[in-house]
This record gives structure tokens, sequence and C-alpha cells, in this order.
């Protein structure tokens, strides 16, 4: 579906910005849209980057037992090997995948609050916005500016919204590099949750996610950060397949 910048005038998503939108003039603007996008494609190889892998035990031990005085050695350690800010992105986006569980247990009892980044890094686990804030920090600390993007996936999940059980509630990031923004899915990413039990599983498939892509299987609450040339509703993103 290709559409052009459309004026919406009145929106059916129940969040406050859209309420706002409703009383008001709001027009959709693609943030890219007048982004020189190179292909991101090499960068979103399904293997780690080396330095993820390969932490120095200092470091390592370090951020569990004091994260605020070993993480800047960390994100030097992430970044200092190359040059390419796509790279040094992927390193953190990595390493967080890699060392990072899903914490089942909160999100069983239903603590799901953002904890911040210094807690995940002590704890080793958190959900989603946890993921989202420890990505959002590392990757400032690096130089660049990141968002945590708050919005809804499909599915049947113990926190899904309304009658139906179609929406479940979910962060991820956005991050700005070259002055182009791209959409990544740190917990998405990190491992997945068969039959209600996490499995660490490694993946670069929602790392600088093609926007078309990924509204698939994420709507934001701030229609900004669906970074596409069309307009695309909440229900329109219920019928996407």
């Amino acid at each position: 579906m290709k559409i052009s910048l459309v004026l919406i005038l009145g929106l059916t998503i129940t969040t406050s910005f859209c309420k706002a939108a409703e009383a008001s003039t709001y027009r959709y603007r693609n943030l890219n849209q007048n982004a020189e996008i190179i292909n991101i494609d090499p960068y979103r190889k399904e293997t780690p980057e080396l330095a993820s892998l390969n932490v120095p035990d200092e470091i390592s031990n370090g951020i569990k037992t004091a994260p605020l005085k070993y993480l800047d050695k960390l994100i030097i350690h992430l970044t200092k090997w190359t040059e390419d800010d796509y790279l040094k992105v992927k390193s953190i986006h990595d390493w967080i995948c890699l060392n990072i569980d899903y914490d089942m247990l909160g999100y069983n009892k239903g603590d799901i609050n953002i904890e911040e980044p210094h807690i995940t890094l002590r704890l080793r686990r958190a959900v989603c916005g946890g993921y989202a804030a420890l990505f959002r920090y590392m990757t400032y600390k690096a130089g660049f500016e990141s968002t945590i993007v708050s919005g809804f996936t499909k599915g049947q999940g113990k926190y899904a919204l309304g009658e139906q059980k179609i929406l479940t509630r979910h962060a991820w990031n956005s991050i700005k590099i070259k002055n182009v923004y791209y959409l990544v899915d740190v917990t998405w990413d990190a491992g997945h949750v068969p039959n209600d039990e996490y499995v660490r599983s490694y993946s670069a498939e929602y790392f600088l996610a093609n926007p078309n892509h990924f509204v698939r299987t994420h709507y934001p609450e701030a229609p900004g950060w669906l970074l596409l040339d069309t307009f695309v509703t909440l229900e329109d993103f219920k019928r996407i397949r």
C-alpha cells in the first residue's frame, strides 16, 4: 500500500497523542523523508560482532558487581575497534542480546516497570522496557541519539489489551545514525518465549529493521516512529499479516 503524506483529522488510537491530534491538525511526516538512506543489509548479518563476544574478564565481571564503574569501559571495548558507526551500534546491540535474559519471573508477577540500566546490568535480566532503556543509555554513552518507542505488538500474551486480545504493549528503540532514523528491537533479537519459558536465541532480524517489515509486528503510539512514507492506522496494523 503506497500513499503519499496525508492529513490526519481523526485517529482511532486511544492515546493522549492521538487525542491531541484530533483536537488540532496533525500532518503525518516520515522522519526520514529527505534522508539519504544507505543499504544496511550487510550490517544485519546473523552473527554477533567479535567485540561483543570477547569482552575482557575484568570488564565482564565488573559489570555484574559495579556496573556504573565498568560501563564506560565496556562501551569503549565494544566501539573502539571500528570507525563505522553502524558496527559500533551493532556491537552494543549484540552484547545486550548475548548477556541480558528476559525477566520471566517479573513478567509473570506483573513487575514490568522499566528498570534503570545499572539494575538491568547487575541482574542481567529485564522486560522489554529494561532492554530498551539499556540500549538507549549505552548508545547515548557511545555518542548516539536513541529513543525508547512505546507501542503495541500482536499477540495473546498475559497483558494483551481489549476484549479481542489482539494487541500487547511493548517497547523498542529508534536510533539516529548519520542523520537517519532506524528501528531496533533488542528484546526480540535476544530470544523468544515458547511455552512460558525464555530461550536465549541471538538474532539481528530486528536490528535496523526495514520499516515496511517492522510495521507488520510493531505499531508505535506516536505515529512518527512508523518511519514510513505511508500512514498506517492502528486498525490497518491489526489487519496486516
